[in-house]
């Protein structure tokens, strides 16, 4: 991982082989990131996505093994049992150009995953919601 800071904006590199949450991690440690946005676009491969099915309070995943180009990622970081925890959702693009998307649990890196990340002066931290059974922002 390589990354540059400028005020509370950080460019982050991740590299072919990293683990995308365990990376994000280590980065937000590192810096004193408590609570983020991110962004960002790259290849992955090996990637866990789901959909939050609220019926069953559970997600229902899905492991895609190819590589695929990371056409969208969204997300944000705080802090969760006082670790970061970075909630992400992707678009990712497949050989034949369709798309796939869905909530990120984990992901590869295949080529590159180029990430902005603005740093946001506030701690925020998620706390278990009883109705949904996540655990949500606590604003």
């Amino acid at each position: 991982m390589q990354h540059a800071k400028s005020d509370n904006f950080y460019i982050v590199r991740l590299q072919k082989g990293e683990e995308v949450f365990e990376a994000l991690a280590a980065f937000a440690r590192e810096e004193g990131v408590t609570t983020a946005s991110i962004n960002g676009i790259g290849a992955v491969t090996d990637a866990t996505l789901s959909c939050y099915n609220m019926e069953t309070k559970t997600y229902e995943k899905q492991l895609l093994s190819d590589d695929y180009e990371v056409l969208s990622l969204l997300g944000n970081l705080s802090m969760k049992d006082d670790e970061p925890f970075p909630h992400i959702h992707v678009v990712l693009g497949k050989r034949d150009l369709s798309t796939i998307g869905g909530h990120l649990h984990s992901a590869t890196v295949s080529v590159t995953l180029e990430l902005f990340v603005q740093k946001v002066d506030l701690n925020v931290s998620r706390v278990f919601d009883e109705e949904t059974e996540l655990c949500l922002l606590d604003l």
